[in-house]
């Protein structure tokens, strides 16, 4: 007597390409990092930021969890507009631009300090 397996039906998400993206670049995450997240190769996960390929919702929970958002932000119809990043988000850690560049912050954000105590100081 043969034995009959079904096959489990695999439910996709219907994400628009451009919230894709939004999603895994404001969050911070590579390509690399995302693909090797889900088990899955790099242009698999392309497809799926093209919208070629639609992700399954275990997929759709693992990225959620991953990117730190509501599962229901990947059902928008298009990423939200959002103010740019602060400038200390977008330095290149592992360059000496970085550490440069950081100084220079705090330098200035020091000055700034120091204005706000004089004025107000004079008060």
């Amino acid at each position: 007597m043969k034995r009959i397996v079904k096959k489990r039906e695999v439910f996709r998400v219907p994400v628009e390409p451009a919230v894709m993206q939004w999603l895994r670049s404001s969050s911070g995450w590579t390509l690399v990092e995302v693909s090797k997240r889900l088990g899955v190769r790099k242009d698999t996960y392309l497809k799926m930021e093209r919208g070629e390929k639609k992700p399954t919702i275990r997929q759709v929970k693992i990225l959620a969890k991953a990117f730190h958002r509501p599962i229901a932000t990947f059902l928008l119809p298009a990423p939200p507009k959002e103010p740019p990043l602060p400038i200390v988000c977008k330095f290149k850690f592992d360059t000496l631009d970085f550490y440069e560049d950081m100084i220079d912050f705090y330098e200035q954000n020091l000055k700034n300090i120091n204005k706000y105590k004089s004025l107000k100081l004079k008060k």
